[in-house]
């Protein structure tokens, strides 16, 4: 990879990067607070009626929160409580893409809980309904779900596993490739 692809590679990354902050930015102020993990989690729990209180939503408050915290300690440079785009764009590319173990460690807990959610017939998968109405809740179109999913689909069986989110959302960190599959799940950048 030369000097030139590189510098065109992190452009690409920067985008989508960027365009998980604005989704991240539940208030769209400008930064993430904790306060945007908070409202995330109730934009989920309000997309499915009943599950405020259950256990399913413990383990998603949980999750998120835990995001939160990892978030600010990597990333709030200034210790302010709040982390800038900038920040989180830094952070991101510094410190996760090419490390699989912050990742995982990060996001798995957070996809299961989000599986957990959207699973509404309890096969511990998502289908393209339950998959399509997840990212719908982040304004990704039901045309940009269902080709997400069908890319995201590694086994062809028709449903997506946790272990299947976990790597689309490796790869939509890691991957510098404009035709990457997974760029999608988080809609156009």
């Amino acid at each position: 990879m030369t000097i030139e692809s590189q510098e065109i590679d992190r452009t690409l990354q920067k985008r989508k990067i960027a365009r998980r902050f604005q989704l991240m930015d539940a208030d769209q102020d400008g930064t993430i607070t904790r306060a945007d993990y908070e409202g995330l989690i109730q934009r989920l729990l309000d997309a499915y009626p009943g599950q405020e209180g259950t256990p399913v939503a413990e383990r998603l408050r949980g999750a998120y929160l835990k995001l939160w915290r990892a978030l600010a300690y990597s990333s709030d440079a200034d210790g302010d409580g709040k982390v800038t785009q900038e920040e989180f764009v830094r952070a991101v590319i510094s410190g996760m893409i090419g490390r699989s173990d912050v990742l995982d460690r990060a996001i798995k807990p957070a996809a299961q809980a989000v599986v957990d959610l959207a699973d509404t017939d309890f096969t511990r998968t998502l289908s393209l309904p339950e998959f399509t109405k997840l990212i719908g809740i982040f304004g990704v179109s039901a045309a940009e779900a269902e080709k997400c999913f069908h890319a995201l689909d590694a086994d062809g069986d028709g449903q997506l596993t946790t272990d299947e989110i976990v790597a689309a959302n490796q790869s939509f960190y890691r991957s510098d490739s404009a035709a990457e599959p997974a760029n999608l799940l988080f809609g156009r950048y």
